[in-house]
């Protein structure tokens, strides 16, 4: 009986070797291998196999070893400690992706508080550079207020450089308190006027023609009233500034249509601030 099963056992182990072949190696003994797995290919022909270019390090063929050995593993090691330069590049090619991802969100977004506020106002800024009397601004503050001056889309008249801001940007409708979200469009400001330092500051205040003139002309003065107040109080000398208003007398649009009826852009247009920037005292 144990002769029997001796036999029987003997018969079974090449049945049991070719299984093992095939199964881990794809390949029947004693047949030529048609596909070649990665363990049985020498470090040359797996790069070659698999393009060259993701298994390569200069030319280092060092990593391909526990591909090509048929040693056992060694002792696994965290990845961290296994490729450092692997995970610093990694990191490094995100924080390029960051960067970049963040470089595109600023070329689709607006490019200051100014045209974020000014895109409900239709306060658009100038994209031309400027060059306006930057003979008087310190050479260190020169492009800084170039910049500015386009931003604001400033222009020049007869020597004076005149700032215009929609009263949509700084007020609310019938009041002469600055809006919150006016305040970074006005910080801005401060620094151009700042820029300017030598220079006398003069703000009027100026409204559409809905309502009385009077009650039109008092408003006008009370809004440049509060935006020198506000400039004052974020650093501008307030012994720089005069404020005048205008109320609805000095329109830069037309305030109706030609046919009589409500022209609600020219209106926008009218109710506005400037900023007159003089000409320094000799």
């Amino acid at each position: 009986m144990i002769r029997w099963g001796a036999l029987f056992g003997a018969a079974l182990l090449p049945v049991a070797a070719l299984a093992y072949s095939v199964e881990f190696t794809g390949t029947p003994i004693g047949a030529q291998p048609s596909h070649l797995s990665p363990r049985s290919l020498g470090a040359s022909q797996l790069v070659r196999q698999t393009g060259g270019s993701t298994l390569t390090k200069g030319g280092d063929q060092s990593d391909l070893a526990p591909l090509v050995s048929a040693s056992p593993a060694p002792e696994t090691r965290p990845l961290t400690a296994a490729r450092p330069g692997f995970f610093l590049l990694l990191r490094s090619s995100a924080s390029l992706g960051g960067q970049a991802s963040h470089m595109k969100r600023q070329a689709g977004g607006p490019v200051s508080h100014l045209a974020a506020v000014s895109q409900e106002s239709g306060l658009t800024p100038s994209g031309m550079s400027s060059r306006m009397r930057l003979s008087e601004v310190r050479s260190e503050m020169r492009d800084k207020a170039d910049a500015l001056l386009t931003e604001f889309g400033a222009r020049e008249e007869g020597g004076k450089i005149i700032v215009s801001l929609p009263g949509d940007v700084l007020f609310d409708f019938d009041s002469a308190e600055i809006r919150s979200d006016a305040e970074p469009v006005l910080d801005r400001l401060a620094e151009l006027l700042d820029a300017f330092s030598t220079a006398p500051v003069v703000i009027a205040g100026h409204t559409d023609s809905k309502g009385s003139d009077a009650y039109n002309l008092a408003l006008s003065d009370r809004r440049a009233a509060s935006v020198k107040a506000w400039l004052s109080e974020d650093g501008v000398a307030a012994g720089r500034m005069t404020t005048e208003g205008h109320g609805e007398a000095e329109p830069v649009a037309p305030n109706e249509h030609t046919d009589g009826s409500d022209d609600p852009e020219g209106r926008q247009k009218n109710r506005r601030v400037e900023f007159t920037i003089l000409q320094p005292a000799p």
